[in-house]
């Protein structure tokens, strides 16, 4: 995404929107032990993604958002 945002301006792109998906996260009985390390994994992603963009000094226009489908089965 950093390359491609960085190629803007040849583009003549004013907005983009871009998403990530991530898997692996429904482990139930193996949480303590994964769950660190996909939020490590996530962490990690985020913060190079976010120096890149300060390096091209394009962070203060870029919105970062997340989103999940936990609980999608829960009834009330």
């Amino acid at each position: 995404m950093a390359r491609v945002i960085a190629s803007r301006e040849a583009r003549k792109a004013e907005r983009d929107f871009f998403y990530v998906q991530s898997g692996g996260w429904d482990n139930h009985g193996n949480i303590l032990s994964v769950l660190p390390e996909l939020l490590k994994s996530v962490d990690d992603a985020v913060a190079g993604f976010v120096a890149e963009l300060k390096q091209q000094q394009i962070f203060e226009s870029v919105v970062l958002f997340t989103a999940s489908d936990f609980g999608r089965s829960l009834s009330f």
